[in-house]
């Protein structure tokens, strides 16, 4: 038990960076969320890792796992690369095993956060049929129509987690290449770094990040609105019309080529 202040700030600083420092590595496999926050009572906490690596090594995959100890909340990253059809398959088969250990040790799927898409196929084993089919009642009161949040935790589609995938997208080799000394694939590694956690939109004094965004506070001035629009020119999502037109020229000019967001 840390108590000292400075020692305590350290540590949530470490826990907080978690999910940017597992994304470093560069290569086709990265870190992937759709385990999110799978939780156990704390006591149980060393059975679940074990059983968890024990998975890792049956499907012979780099898996990292960090989270909320007092709390038995574990965030769930195994590698793949979701590009590759065997790997997707890869994807719900794991979910489905580590699903599986949770329940074995009377734990919850969703400890932390709501179950949204990802986790929807899973919601009626996660409650049992009885209570599952009170929430279809509930939804149905409330919106019959299904126009709130569609699909998400009432979805009967077993196949939900795995659609719309961004990784569906692949990277064209001519909008790759450029006229600078970029090394094989490195652009592309670099753009796939970004996996949307908005650490770039923090305000926070001691953080080195991007002047333009502290300066406007707008989502179009942070490191990840650039790395998702250069994302979608590079995969095809953006034609030449958008590449070339006004907005997106004002869109470049936001950054000013600091490289803040690369330290």
């Amino acid at each position: 038990i840390v108590f000292e202040p400075h020692r305590q700030e350290r540590l949530w600083k470490l826990r907080k960076d978690a999910g940017p420092l597992v994304h470093r590595k560069r290569g086709n496999k990265h870190p992937t969320e759709f385990m999110e926050d799978t939780s156990v009572e704390s006591s149980k906490l060393r059975e679940y890792i074990s059983g968890l690596q024990k998975i890792a090594k049956r499907y012979d995959i780099t898996m990292s796992f960090y989270g909320h100890a007092g709390d038995g909340v574990l965030h769930i990253r195994p590698n793949l690369d979701l590009s590759d059809p065997a790997e997707v398959e890869k994807m719900r088969s794991l979910a489905n095993d580590v699903y599986s250990l949770v329940w074995s040790l009377g734990g919850s799927i969703s400890g932390e956060h709501a179950e949204g898409l990802v986790r929807a196929a899973f919601v009626r084993k996660q409650c049992g049929d009885e209570f599952y089919e009170l929430l279809c009642k509930i939804k149905n009161v409330f919106d019959p129509d299904g126009l709130l949040n569609p699909g998400k935790i009432i979805n009967t589609d077993a196949d939900v987690m795995v659609k719309n995938l961004r990784a569906e997208h692949k990277f064209l080799p001519e909008r790759i290449k450029t006229d600078l000394l970029f090394g094989k694939d490195e652009l592309r590694f670099e753009l796939e770094q970004c996996y949307g956690c908005g650490l770039c939109l923090s305000r926070e004094r001691d953080l080195r990040m991007c002047p333009v965004f502290r300066s406007l506070g707008e989502e179009l001035g942070g490191a990840r609105a650039k790395a998702n629009i250069l994302g979608f020119w590079m995969t095809g999502q953006l034609d030449e019309k958008d590449f070339e037109s006004a907005d997106f020229k004002k869109f470049l000019d936001l950054c000013v080529s600091c490289k803040a967001c690369s330290l």
